[in-house]
């Protein structure tokens, strides 16, 4: 993976978000989740990679 904004290779956030709405039945659907790679270098989301590969690398 890389930054498509400074061409960084190695140094990389990877967010984790989950959520749901509040007063909202559980029956309407599961929360939802997003993962996001962002640039350390650079604060870009901009980058160039698979966040779901990402974290299974990760774990």
């Amino acid at each position: 993976m890389h930054c498509t904004n400074c061409d960084n290779t190695t140094d990389f956030s990877l967010t984790l978000a989950h959520t749901f709405p509040v007063g909202t039945p559980v029956s309407d659907g599961p929360p939802a989740v997003s993962l996001t790679l962002q640039c350390r270098r650079c604060d870009s989301l901009a980058v160039d990679g698979d966040p779901l590969e990402t974290l299974r690398d990760y774990l």
